[in-house]
C-alpha cells in the first residue's frame, strides 16, 4: 500500500489532513485543518515542550497525506482542532514520550497518568476525540523487533537530551519513560493515509518508510 503525500501549493479538500515533514528526531506531524466556516485553514502541531502552536500555515518543508477518512470523520477531526486552539492558546502543552491515558475532552487536553504528548500521540489523541483509532496501538509492542526497539530508544534518548536544555526537572520524569512503545510520526501520518483503520504495526511501519523516502531531497 502506498501514501500519496502532496505540497503546499494545494490545499486539501478535506477539512483535515496531517501533515508531515523532517523533525529533529524523524518525522515531525501535524494536522492542516479548516479553522473556520469561511474556508480559513490552519495548522496546528505540538512543537517541544510547551510548544502547542497553532499557525496560519504549515511550515513551508511540509507536505500533507492524502487521508483515506470519511468525509464527516475528517469534519470531528478539525472540531477537535479547533477545540485544542481554543482551549490552549497559552500552548503550554508539556513533551513527554508515553502516551498512556491522555485524551481530549470538553474542557481540553485531559493528560490523566500522562506527564505530556509528542507529536504524534498528540494527533492520535485529536482523531481519537472523533472516535478515530488510526493504529493497532497493541500490535506496536508485538510486532517491533529487537532493532527497532532499540533505534526507539536511542530515539527517545535523544529527546530526553533536548528536553534537559528546556527543563530540567520535567525531563527527569521523562527519562523514566524511556523504552515505552514509541509510534513514530511517519507511522501516524502513514496511517491516516492507508484504508481500513485502525492499521497494524506491520503495515504502518512499512508505509512509514515510504513516507519518509519521500521526504528525503532528491
Amino acid at each position: 500500500m502506498t501514501v500519496t503525500l502532496r505540497g503546499l501549493d494545494v490545499d486539501p479538500v478535506e477539512q483535515a489532513a496531517v501533515t508531515v515533514m523532517m523533525g529533529a528526531v524523524g518525522a515531525h506531524v501535524g494536522l492542516y485543518y479548516l479553522a473556520d466556516d469561511d474556508g480559513t485553514r490552519r495548522h496546528i502541531h505540538l512543537a517541544f515542550h510547551y510548544q502547542l502552536l497553532d499557525e496560519v500555515r504549515p511550515p513551508p518543508d511540509a507536505v500533507w497525506v492524502s487521508p483515506k477518512l470519511r468525509p464527516d470523520e475528517l469534519s470531528d477531526v478539525a472540531t477537535a482542532a479547533r477545540l485544542v486552539a481554543r482551549r490552549h492558546r497559552d500552548g503550554r502543552v508539556p513533551y513527554a514520550l508515553a502516551k498512556r491515558d491522555a485524551q481530549l475532552t470538553d474542557e481540553g487536553l485531559a493528560l490523566g497518568t500522562s506527564v505530556g504528548l509528542t507529536c504524534a500521540t498528540f494527533v492520535l489523541v485529536l482523531f481519537e476525540r472523533a472516535h478515530i483509532a488510526l493504529m493497532d496501538e497493541s500490535t506496536w509492542e508485538s510486532g517491533r523487533t529487537e532493532a527497532r526497539i532499540a533505534q526507539d530508544q536511542a530515539a527517545q534518548r535523544k529527546l530526553v537530551d533536548y528536553l534537559e536544555k528546556r527543563d530540567g526537572a520535567h525531563a527527569k520524569k521523562v527519562a523514566a519513560e524511556v523504552g515505552c512503545t514509541r509510534f513514530r510520526g511517519e507511522e501516524v501520518a502513514a496511517a491516516s493515509g492507508l484504508p481500513d483503520h485502525p492499521v497494524p504495526f506491520a503495515v504502518a511501519e512499512l508505509a512509514g518508510k515510504q513516507v519518509l523516502t519521500d521526504l528525503q531531497p532528491a
